[in-house]
């Protein structure tokens, strides 16, 4: 198990796989995996759903357009795997369009988080940090589950996947500089982890 100084958990592939059977409702499983396989803020990807004009499934990527004025990029390519192109046509093809918000998400996701046995992270055990989505974690989020998690999981599996691409991950998630990403390479997987990651992370910018 891996928790940022934020308290946001990063999802092993087998814990990812354990929160997803245990998600009832298809339009979040589809919602989940949108935010995994792009590794996009939540805002975007709800943005993206609204306008689907961005993505071009044919090319392989997103272009995601910031809407802050302090943005470090205005404009950036999520570059996806074949399966990223896959869940985001999924996400799109999917009726919904009204989502929970970042904080409900996060009380959905600790749910989530408990139904499928996720252990909990002792070192967020009795804290009183900020709750809501730009922290990890909160008085109840002792697995320091959130929107973000798939964020900076993802970042973490490309970092691990691809240690000679980092300026292009960096990029690719809208960093400034690449010590936002050199972090992830610290991040204890084991070998087997290692290998699931480098099949689920296949084909990113072949």
């Amino acid at each position: 198990m891996s928790v940022l100084k934020t308290g946001v958990r990063i999802l092993t592939p087998a814990e990812y796989q354990s929160l997803d059977r245990v998600v009832a409702k298809p339009s979040l499983k589809v919602l989940l995996r949108a935010l995994l396989f792009t590794g996009m803020r939540y805002q975007e990807l709800i943005r993206l759903k609204q306008n689907p004009s961005g993505f071009h499934p044919d090319k392989g990527y997103i272009l995601v357009k910031s809407g802050k004025r302090e943005a470090v990029y205005s404009e950036r390519y999520v570059h996806l795997t074949p399966a990223g192109v896959q869940a985001v046509k999924d996400f799109l093809a999917d009726e919904r369009m009204d989502y929970p918000s970042s904080a409900v998400m996060t009380k959905n996701l600790c749910a989530w988080a408990r139904a499928a046995h996720l252990e909990a992270a002792p070192e967020l055990e009795g804290n009183k940090i900020s709750q809501g989505a730009n922290a990890g974690r909160d008085r109840q989020n002792v697995w320091g589950m959130s929107v973000k998690s798939f964020r900076k999981t993802w970042e973490s599996w490309l970092a691990v996947s691809f240690p000679d691409r980092l300026e292009m991950v960096m990029l690719s998630q809208g960093h400034q500089t690449a010590t936002s990403i050199k972090h992830y390479l610290g991040v204890p997987f084991s070998q087997a982890e290692r290998e699931e990651i480098r099949l689920m992370t296949a084909g990113w910018m072949a």
